[in-house]
């Protein structure tokens, strides 16, 4: 803002470029955090599916335990023994629960898969984004050696979003 014609404190030719960098600094900043959070979350997600694939191939290895697979008075007679769950309809209710549970497992892990394509198309756009800045940036320079470095700092950080996204994506199928 001007007064009379003076440039007052925080304005003038350089206050633009200082507003500019401290954007550009809390952008990258914001960015490191975004990547940290989809780090950490995928992590995670990668060890909930293995415990939850190492468990399916324990129960799957294991079978049916001898009370649910028998059938007739004797299979009744021995689950009673075992301390297992009896019913009166046999084990149909049984079967039909572990159904149920194999939905939802698979519900889950759709909505997770989901949300992971979600963070990771959130973080390609945010870095997608400052590589349009930079170019932008670049193009303002008055300098061919600023536009060239800006330039190539530019399509490195694409070329870096483009391969670690599509392997990301790949990782989650």
């Amino acid at each position: 803002m001007t007064t009379n014609g003076a440039q007052t404190a925080g304005e003038g030719p350089d206050a633009g470029g200082a507003a500019t960098e401290h954007a550009r600094e809390i952008y990258e900043l914001m960015l490191g955090l975004s990547n940290q959070v989809r780090a950490a979350y995928m992590e995670a997600y990668e060890k909930i599916a293995c415990r939850i694939g190492d468990f399916q191939e324990q129960v799957a290895a294991a079978g049916l335990p001898d009370w649910l697979d028998a059938g007739g008075a004797d299979a009744e007679g021995a689950s009673q023994a075992n301390g297992a769950p009896t019913s009166d309809d046999g084990p149909e209710p049984l079967y039909k629960a572990a159904e149920r549970a194999l939905e939802s497992s698979e519900k889950l892990r759709q909505r997770s898969k989901k949300l992971t394509l979600a963070s990771l198309n959130a973080c390609e756009v945010a870095a997608l984004a400052l590589a349009d800045w930079q170019d932008e940036v670049a193009a303002t320079s008055p300098l061919d050696l600023v536009k060239t470095v800006r330039g190539a700092r530019a399509e490195f950080t694409r070329d870096v979003t483009k391969a670690y996204t599509s392997t990301a994506r790949e990782m989650v199928g």
